[in-house]
């Protein structure tokens, strides 16, 4: 072999190593990257990525779940759920889901603060981008500073 190609080989099976290294950094259980790294893409549908939880009091927690359908012919390996922030829990089977099967992803949103939100839970899976993104918007107030006195008339100017 030249000289040439033989770094080539050797640049890419170093990138190889440092790439299946930093998985296992990421995700820990070398099994676990194991599965992800070889086990076959599957396919999903999703009843909505997007929910919109309207007005939320400050407060007040709001329970709602991700409906998620397995749609191709291996089991979906749900690897890990990501909030994007601490007011964001997540709760989901860890079990692998078989073709034709539908899971839930249980979120549980406890505002921290008040205003538009947008919070994204990612999810990481067996499917070919690996990576599914969900999200939660809304607005929240604190409606316990809201008080009308009296019966208010809003008119056209």
């Amino acid at each position: 072999m030249r000289g040439g190609a033989m770094r080539s080989i050797l640049i890419i099976g170093t990138l190889t190593l440092v790439g299946i290294a930093g998985l296992w950094f990421l995700f820990g259980d070398s099994t676990e990257v194991f599965e992800l790294l070889y086990s076959s893409p599957t396919t999903i549908r999703i009843e909505r990525d997007t929910i919109d939880l309207d007005i939320v009091r400050y407060g007040e927690k709001k329970q709602i779940s991700f409906r998620i359908c397995n749609t191709g012919e291996v089991p979906l390996l749900i690897r890990d759920v990501r909030p994007s922030c601490g007011c964001t829990e997540v709760r989901w089977e860890k079990r692998p889901v078989q073709p034709g099967e539908e899971t839930l992803i249980f979120v549980t949103f406890e505002p921290n603060s008040l205003g538009r939100f947008m919070k994204s839970i990612e999810v990481l899976c067996n499917t070919s981008s690996q990576l599914l993104r969900l999200n939660l918007k809304g607005i929240v107030l604190n409606l316990s500073l809201i008080h009308i006195s009296e019966p208010t008339r809003l008119r056209c100017i």
